[in-house]
């Protein structure tokens, strides 16, 4: 039980915990590029210092209720987890546009319990 809730802590921190840039985490990265797809887009300034909001992802990506309707498929729904309150989660705890994107859920459920989703 005691470690549950360190868990449950640990993703509520990742959550709510403002995350900055500065030059030795510049990007080398950029998933969006070939797109076109610059800073100012993303993070809504030209030299970023912060990681993108969700708002900003939205934009081209659609709103939350949008994507739990597109991934209703996935078992479980990774923008449907329910026991994260209302499940609408910061994107840029899975979705890394500089970096391997990762699946927030295996945070907590490990081993046997992990789940095998691809993160764009």
């Amino acid at each position: 039980m005691h470690r549950k809730l360190i868990r449950l802590l640990f993703v509520v921190t990742l959550m709510a915990a403002p995350i900055s840039l500065n030059a030795a985490t510049a990007p080398t990265l950029n998933k969006h590029a070939a797109l076109g797809v610059g800073c100012r887009e993303c993070h809504g300034v030209a030299k970023p210092v912060s990681v993108p909001k969700s708002d900003n992802c939205s934009k081209c990506h659609g709103d939350y209720a949008k994507l739990k309707l597109e991934t209703a498929k996935d078992n479980p729904n990774p923008h449907n987890a329910f026991h994260l309150g209302s499940g609408d989660i910061r994107c840029t705890l899975c979705h890394k546009n500089h970096a391997k994107s990762t699946l927030l859920c295996n945070q907590c459920h490990v081993e046997s319990r992990s789940f095998d989703l691809k993160v764009p």
